[in-house]
């Protein structure tokens, strides 16, 4: 669909997907429809430089002979952390756009380490537990 859109833009910027009956899409509608390309654009460069962050680290991995990270409850609890943000925040917001998406997860890992209790700290959020030096 987007290889459609673009070939119609090219042609004639007005006419790319006008629509039932229009011949012309309004040009706040054009602008729209551009800043939603553009963050997609933003959306898959930032993907595209955290799986080459990725091999990287795997790269290092098969060099140095060894895991980056020995201790497999360290992998549990960021599994669990990255479900909790997937099922609290992610699938319930349905972002549109990379800002937005940024905006709300920092917003989430906030409440996540400042209010939200976690049962493995007695019910307390991390950052109390941190300040005491308990961590």
């Amino acid at each position: 669909m987007l290889h459609r859109w673009r070939r119609e833009f090219r042609q004639g910027p007005g006419n790319a997907f006008p629509g039932p009956g229009k011949t012309r899409w309004d040009e706040t509608q054009q602008a729209k429809l551009e800043r939603k390309i553009g963050q997609q654009t933003l959306e898959i460069d930032f993907l595209k430089k955290c799986l080459q962050r990725i091999e990287e680290q795997r790269m290092l991995q098969a060099l140095s002979g060894k895991p980056l990270s020995t201790s497999r409850s360290k992998s549990k609890s960021a599994g669990r952390l990255w479900r909790s943000l997937k099922y609290e925040e992610i699938y319930l917001k349905e972002y549109g756009v990379v800002p937005e998406a940024r905006a709300g997860i920092g917003n989430w890992f906030q409440f996540y380490n400042q209010e939200r209790p976690h049962q493995s700290l007695g019910n307390q959020p991390p950052a109390a537990v941190f300040q005491r030096g308990e961590a």
